[in-house]
């Protein structure tokens, strides 16, 4: 089995490129879904987050509300590290889990897509690592459009690694900004590749 760990800023297109490789047969862990989920089931973690925080990141059910958290770690760097060390752990753990199944299910190609693949400090999971980016104009106009004002994504671009940093881990380099059928193809071709090494 071939292990791709799919990373990038936010906003880069990993989500898009995870889709389209879904489509082509790859198996997708997505290590945000688990992070989300962390956070609404694991008690000991919102414990911690909601001692550190306060009550304003509750939302009317006691849960942790999402975006009421973004806006205080994004503006408190002692926060998104708590953030950090409380969450990658647990995430690690859940896709190691994963990863063993998919082993023992005879998959061929399993692809981790995880923004913090790097800062996390996880490279050793992957047999690739693959680094989505797009120019930060286009990163600003994809993050408009999920309501991010332009303040608010510098911000958080902010507080990931930059893509020179990233691509020093990159066995390949994914440009996601060159139209959707040269991206469709591109990832195509990069399959085949991989599957021409056999598993």
């Amino acid at each position: 089995m071939k292990v791709i760990g799919l990373t990038g800023s936010i906003g880069s297109g990993k989500s898009t490129v995870a889709g389209l490789l879904a489509q082509q047969g790859v198996v997708v862990i997505d290590a945000d879904k688990i992070g989300h989920r962390l956070l609404a089931e694991d008690e000991e973690i919102k414990e911690k987050l909601v001692g550190y925080f306060g009550d304003s990141i509750k939302d009317k059910a006691g849960n942790i509300d999402r975006a009421a958290l973004a806006n205080q770690v994004f503006n408190r760097p002692e926060g998104l590290r708590l953030l950090n060390r409380l969450l990658h752990p647990a995430i690690r753990r859940e896709i190691e889990g994963l990863l063993k199944r998919c082993r023992e299910k005879g998959e061929d190609i399993v692809l981790v897509e995880a923004a913090l693949l790097v800062e996390a400090g996880w490279q050793d999971l992957f047999d690739y690592i693959w680094v989505t980016t797009a120019p930060e104009e286009v990163i600003l106009y994809r993050l408009a459009a999920k309501g991010l004002n332009r303040q608010e994504a510098l911000t958080r671009l902010k507080t990931q690694l930059g893509d020179a940093e990233r691509v020093k881990f990159a066995s390949n380099v994914i440009q996601t900004h060159t139209g959707f059928k040269d991206l469709e193809h591109e990832l195509s071709q990069l399959l085949q590749n991989l599957k021409a090494e056999g598993y």
